[in-house]
């Protein structure tokens, strides 16, 4: 069964099963970042980063901007 989830997520998702939860994560980590005052440490171990760093950089890569960025633009946006 495991053998298969490669092909499934592939024909399900169109991605595979790492890009799946890499995609999952980055989801949870704007809705995190949006709706908390956490801080990026909290949300990095929320989502099992081991690392702060590493967190960050994914959340960059994904979006373009950074996570503290994200959440002050969301934070504007509500107080405007």
């Amino acid at each position: 069964m495991i053998r298969l989830l490669p092909s499934v997520s592939g024909k399900t998702f169109g991605c595979s099963p790492i890009d799946l939860v890499k995609e999952l994560r980055q989801i949870r980590a704007v809705q995190i970042v949006a709706t908390s005052n956490l801080p990026v440490k909290s949300v990095a171990e929320q989502l099992g980063y081991d690392h702060r760093r590493v967190f960050r950089r994914a959340f960059r890569a994904a979006f373009g901007i950074p996570s503290g960025n994200d959440r002050a633009a969301e934070q504007s946006d509500r107080t405007s």
